[in-house]
Parts: structure tokens; C-alpha cells; sequence
């Protein structure tokens, strides 16, 4: 909303190779499978997103940015020991140390799937803020409501 709000024609996100592959596996797990079917698209309305460091490994971007002084968030979130995210990096992170280069194929997998010819993305405007999602409502909706805000 924020960057429709300043007329910016592209959102870059810093999701890393880390958040993607756990993403695709937690998507997969839910039963989810319109990740295989998400395609790149520039739909009207809405501010295009980019992910330019989706293939930077988490503890590359860490480094990076503790050998230029970057200040990040390093306090782990109090629920992150019972979340689904946590279980999911933690079998991601020993598979990757156990075969190399495993959540570069999963990634490269899942973005060789999205550029075949499947059935057109389901993207649609949220009812409550108007940003792209596949339900009803986005992700940031639904956790407003959950919340009762």
C-alpha cells in the first residue's frame, strides 16, 4: 500500500534464497500448491514486486552486513521455536549442509515450473486494501482480522 501510496512502479523486497526455499516448502506442506502456478505478471493497478537477493544465501546477506556495519534485527522472535518456518529451515539447513546446493535447486525448480505454460495465476485485489493476492484477503488482511484490528 505504501508503495502505491508513493507511485513507485516497482517494489524490491529483500527476501533471501532462505525465505524463498522455506516459503516453497511451508506452501507445499499447507497443501498450497498455486506456488507452481505463480507467474511474474505486472497486473494493472497493482506495484510490480521484485526480489533481487532471493538467491543470496541468509548467512552471506548476515556477514555482508556485519562486515560493512550494517545494523539488522539479530532478537529472534518469541514464537519462532514452535513455528512451522522454524521447523522448515531447520530441515532445509541440514539438507543444504548435507547436499550443497539444494535450495538453489529448489528455487531454480519451482521458478523453471512458473515459466511454463499453466493455468493463468489466480491474483486478484484484497476486498480490504486493494493489494494483489490469491484469496479473498492478502496475507497482512487476514492477520489484521485475526488480530482484531
Amino acid at each position: 500500500m505504501a508503495a502505491k501510496n508513493a507511485r513507485a512502479s516497482v517494489l524490491a523486497t529483500a527476501h533471501n534464497l532462505d525465505d524463498e526455499t522455506q516459503s516453497i516448502i511451508m506452501s507445499l506442506m499447507r497443501g498450497n500448491v498455486k506456488i507452481l502456478n505463480k507467474k511474474p505478471q505486472g497486473l494493472d493497478g497493482f506495484v510490480r514486486r521484485v526480489k533481487p537477493l532471493c538467491l543470496v544465501p541468509e548467512r552471506e546477506m548476515v556477514l555482508y552486513a556485519y562486515l560493512k556495519h550494517i545494523r539488522f534485527q539479530s532478537i529472534l522472535c518469541p514464537y519462532a521455536s514452535t513455528s512451522l518456518r522454524n521447523d522448515v529451515r531447520e530441515f532445509l539447513d541440514i539438507v543444504d549442509d548435507k547436499h550443497p546446493g539444494m535450495k538453489f535447486n529448489l528455487v531454480s525448480a519451482i521458478n523453471r515450473l512458473q515459466l511454463t505454460d499453466h493455468n493463468e495465476s489466480s491474483l486478484q485485489a484484497c476486498q480490504s486494501c486493494g493489494e494483489p493476492s490469491s484469496g479473498l484477503l492478502c496475507r497482512s488482511c487476514q492477520v489484521l482480522r485475526d488480530l482484531h484490528m
